[in-house]
């Protein structure tokens, strides 16, 4: 009897560190999406919208024509390019 004890204990701590094994494995999943949702859950237009000519990035041109973002764009240009790439854009509607 006791060792069908120890089996059911086994598989049991065994799960219960699978479990802890795939949660710990979840959360770099979870913060790699968080920029590509980022300028979603704001309220902004997609990035595609707001780059009116397709060149990959968002200028301060362009920028003028989202309402609040041409006050955060230097804030949120990371590399001082000049313009918004697709993380910096999803940051500055963030900051908006």
């Amino acid at each position: 009897m006791t060792s069908l004890r120890r089996e059911g204990r086994s598989l049991f701590l065994g799960f219960l560190l699978s479990a802890w094994v795939l949660t710990l494995l979840a959360g770099p999943l979870v913060f790699a999406l968080e920029p590509a949702t980022a300028g979603a859950s704001a309220g902004g237009p997609s990035f595609a919208r707001a780059d009116l000519d397709r060149d990959g990035f968002v200028s301060r041109r362009e920028a003028a024509a989202i309402p609040g973002l041409d006050r955060v764009i230097l804030r949120a240009d990371l590399n001082f390019d000049g313009r918004l790439d697709q993380v910096e854009y999803a940051r500055a509607l963030g900051l908006r």
